[in-house]
């Protein structure tokens, strides 16, 4: 996550998974979104809230078959 950055607004929560809004701390604006949950890069930055959730959905098929 960039430096400047913080934690905006939770946007979806499903499966064990949280995606929220990774927000730039001086002027407000969204930069992405990131997936919150087991096994997930908290550092990766997704472009919008879709792109995320298949992330997400991803990781939850992954850890249904270990």
């Amino acid at each position: 996550m960039p430096d400047n950055s913080r934690i905006g607004q939770i946007v979806h929560v499903s499966r064990g998974y949280t995606v929220a809004e990774i927000v730039d701390q001086e002027g407000g604006r969204v930069l992405g979104f990131s997936v919150f949950g087991h096994r997930s890069d908290t550092a990766m930055i997704y472009p919008d809230k879709d792109q995320a959730i298949v992330e997400l959905n991803a990781l939850a098929d992954a850890g249904r078959r270990s």
